[in-house]
């Protein structure tokens, strides 16, 4: 196309086409810009810093440590709100990193090992039992909790009686 219209194929730009003036100046310019871009990510990485160590805890596990792992198993149909986040219990092995350690699960039978982020672990802490065992018979039944379930409340009764009676148009009469 270009030989048919009397043109120079490859072209050869001449050297002084671009003033040298405007090509130091511009030069120049972005220099500048970038040594300011340069110290503006130096101070918001200071920023962010400084927020960061505000709220840090350096947390370090010793072997043998009982740890939590958090890991979280989502069920399908299942409220995640309800489901176990932090599996346990886990011993700790060694660490590998500054940050990450290598954990067993403490079940017989397992032995493989994992590594786990220092993110994802907390210390276990052995509860005390809270309800006292009732092969001891330490736990007497609470009257209400009794007497709930062998009479129903009076509300649940009016509540049968009108969806028995038909009136069940998707709440109370009016």
């Amino acid at each position: 196309m270009d030989i048919f219209l009397g043109s120079e194929p490859n072209p050869v730009w001449a050297s002084n086409t671009v003033s040298q003036p405007y090509a130091d100046k511009l030069m120049d310019e972005l220099k500048k810009a970038r040594a300011i871009v340069r110290t503006r990510l130096h101070l918001a990485q200071e920023k962010q810093t400084d927020r960061y160590n505000v709220t840090h805890k350096e947390v370090t596990f010793q072997r043998n440590d009982v740890v939590l792992v958090y890991k979280p198993i989502r069920k399908k149909g299942r409220s995640e709100k309800l489901l176990h986040l932090w599996l346990e219990p886990y011993l700790v092995v060694q660490q590998t990193t500054p940050d990450n350690y290598e954990v067993r699960f403490q079940l017989p039978g397992k032995k493989r090992s994992e590594i786990v982020h220092v993110g994802s672990m907390k210390h276990f802490i052995q509860s005390a039992s809270i309800t006292p065992s009732i092969a001891s018979g330490d736990v007497t039944p609470l009257p209400l909790l009794t007497q709930r379930w062998t009479s129903p409340s009076p509300w649940r009764n009016s509540v049968r009686s009108q969806l028995s009676a038909g009136n069940n148009r998707g709440g109370f009469n009016r």
